[in-house]
């Protein structure tokens, strides 16, 4: 039986832009792409831009829509019509692909299986916020990890991991883009790798004791980048 999976994406993202262009070139079969109409912010996008130097925007959602699945429109990806939405086309698993939205356990028990989600980091370490940057400043390796969500933030069994080394050359936009391009890669893999396996949560083990790290000052940020620029960062070959 073929399982329905439905991805989470907002209008305006460009990580739900290359996460949906990225499942479409891999193939991964897909119930359809449940849509956020509220955006993720002016100030969301000009980090974005500011971290991957603008090569990574977003483009028309409109290309997938009309070829490959079909597009459910929604005021957001926490309300009750969501979960009823949910519930009603016996979804197996969500994806998150962009949500700007913090989800509750009635949203995480609405698909059978459970949702997915690429934290741009490895876990249980660096749960939270710029973990890239954390990592980089701790000599600590980058990386994507691929675990259920749970409510608690970065905190679900982990389905897979992996870890880069990247080159002197690469500056801090340049790696930035590479986790980000990895991040979706992972995902289309994990998505054929639960679907095909019959993976769920109860069959993982649970994250053991990890750090929480808050959002970087600018002060730390420049001294990451200046790293990255000098090719001092021990996981740059």
């Amino acid at each position: 039986m073929t399982k329905r999976v439905l991805i989470l994406a907002t209008k305006d993202s460009p990580y739900s832009y290359l996460a949906i262009k990225t499942l479409v070139k891999n193939n991964v079969p897909l119930y359809g792409v449940a849509l956020g109409e509220k955006g993720v912010g002016v100030r969301a996008l000009e980090i974005w831009n500011e971290r991957t130097d603008g090569r990574l925007a977003a483009g028309d959602f409109d290309e997938f829509q009309s070829e490959y699945f079909p597009f459910f429109t929604f005021p957001s990806h926490a309300d009750e019509t969501f979960k009823i939405f949910v519930k009603e086309h016996k979804i197996d698993l969500l994806v998150n692909a962009g949500t700007p939205c913090i989800l509750k356990q009635d949203i995480l028990d609405a698909p059978r299986i459970g949702v997915l989600n690429v934290h741009p980091s490895i876990l249980p370490d660096y749960r939270g916020c710029t973990t890239m940057e954390w990592s980089v400043l701790n000599d600590d390796p980058l990386g994507n990890t691929a675990h259920f969500m749970v409510s608690a933030i970065d905190e679900g069994p982990i389905i897979d991991q992996e870890i880069y080394q990247f080159k002197k050359s690469d500056g801090y936009t340049d790696i930035r883009r590479y986790i980000y391009m990895f991040n979706v890669e992972l995902m289309a893999r994990t998505i054929r790798k639960i679907i095909d396996n019959d993976i769920a949560p109860q069959s993982l083990t649970p994250q053991g004791e990890g750090t929480y790290w808050d959002v970087m000052d600018d002060v730390k940020l420049a001294l990451v980048k200046e790293k990255l620029h000098e090719g001092r960062y021990k996981y740059q070959r």
